[in-house]
C-alpha cells in the first residue's frame, strides 16, 4: 500500500497498532491518522486511548481541526466547560464557527390539534408547508430549510403536501413507499400467492 488511511484511532487497541505498522512502509511515513480522545468509547472491547496519545510523540506533521461548523455556540460552550472537567489536563477548546454569515439557526415547533387524528396530521402537514412557502417569502432557500419529524409513519401526508405545492424536497427516513410496514406485507402476500411452496413468503404473511 502506498497509503493508509485509519479513522476513529482513538479507538485503536494495541495489537491493531502493530498490525497498521506492519501494513506501513518506510516506519509509518505513509499512514495518515484521524482521531479524537473525547469519542473514545470501545474501551471495554480493547481500545486504547494511549495508543492514540502515545503516537503523537512520533508523528511527523499534526493538524488539529478545533473548529465546529455545524452546532451552536452555546453547545460548544457547554462542551468545552463539560470536557475540560472531565480530561483535567489536555483538553483543547473548540471554537464554535458557522458557516456562511455566521448568522444564527433557529427551530421552530409546529403543531396541530384535532380530536380526529388524522384530521390533525393533516393540518399539520399543511402547516408545515405553508410556513416553507413564508419563509420562501423571506428570501430563504429551500435548502436553508429542515423538516424534523416526531415520527416517519405519516411522514407520507407532508410530502404529499410538498409535492403538490412543488416544493422540493429530500427524504432521509429511507424505506420510501415499498419499503413501508403495509406495502412490504402486500408485496409479500403476492410473492407467496405466486409461489406457495416458498415457506419464507408463507411465514412473512402469517406473521404479518
Amino acid at each position: 500500500f502506498n497509503h493508509i488511511l485509519v479513522d476513529e484511532f482513538q479507538d485503536t487497541d494495541p495489537i491493531q497498532f502493530e498490525i497498521i505498522k506492519l501494513l506501513s512502509q518506510n516506519g509509518g511515513a505513509n499512514t495518515f491518522i484521524v482521531g479524537d480522545p473525547k469519542q473514545s468509547i470501545f474501551r471495554f472491547r480493547g481500545g486504547d486511548l494511549g495508543v492514540f496519545t502515545g503516537i503523537k510523540k512520533d508523528a511527523g506533521k499534526i493538524d488539529k481541526f478545533l473548529k465546529n461548523y455545524r452546532s451552536h455556540h452555546a453547545l460548544i460552550e457547554f462542551y468545552n466547560r463539560f470536557f475540560e472537567k472531565l480530561f483535567h489536563a489536555g483538553y483543547e477548546h473548540m471554537e464554535a464557527t458557522l458557516e456562511g454569515n455566521n448568522s444564527e439557526r433557529f427551530v421552530e415547533f409546529i403543531f396541530s390539534f384535532d380530536s380526529d387524528a388524522s384530521v390533525w396530521r393533516k393540518k399539520e402537514a399543511s402547516s408545515v408547508m405553508k410556513r416553507i412557502l413564508q419563509l420562501r417569502g423571506h428570501g430563504y432557500d429551500y435548502k436553508d430549510i429542515s423538516v424534523i419529524c416526531r415520527s416517519t409513519s405519516n411522514i407520507y401526508l407532508l410530502e404529499n403536501e410538498l409535492r403538490k405545492h412543488n416544493i422540493p424536497y429530500y427524504s432521509s427516513s429511507g424505506s420510501g413507499f415499498f419499503g413501508r410496514h403495509e406495502i412490504r406485507d402486500v408485496a409479500v402476500l403476492i410473492k407467496y400467492l405466486l409461489n406457495p411452496s416458498d415457506k419464507i413468503s408463507e411465514a412473512s404473511v402469517l406473521r404479518s
